[in-house]
């Protein structure tokens, strides 16, 4: 089940990066965000939760470590396909699905310990 899984995030993070997509932009009042960066934040936050489901310890260092070196080298990687380029909002967003993902993850652990001692 976690080589699988695994597998198969893997294959989300891979494909975007050589498959040309093209991602939209929305105005929040004088705001542009660009889905790219969002797609970028879901796909690490989704992959702190992807290595909890599958049974990793994400609360050893050497784990958070291991996904800030996976967020920095998605998009660096991107340096070398002929249809992508680097971005550092690109890289950015990685690092804060990463950083969302691991608050996301306490802040369930809180509210659930929060439940269990009422």
């Amino acid at each position: 089940m976690a080589i699988v899984m695994m597998a198969w995030f893997l294959a989300v993070l891979l494909v975007p990066a050589i498959v040309p997509l093209n991602f939209t932009s929305f105005r929040i009042s004088t705001l542009v965000v660009r889905t790219d960066y969002l797609v970028h934040v879901l796909i690490f936050t989704g992959l702190t939760f992807t290595l909890l489901w599958v049974n990793i310890n994400i609360y050893n260092p050497l784990i958070f470590i291991i996904l800030i070196v996976a967020g920095i080298t998605a998009e660096n990687v991107q340096i070398y396909i002929p249809h992508r380029s680097y971005n550092i909002y690109d890289l950015l967003s990685n690092l804060l699905g990463v950083v969302l993902g691991y608050a996301l993850l306490a802040f369930v652990k809180f509210i659930r310990t929060t439940r269990r001692n009422q």
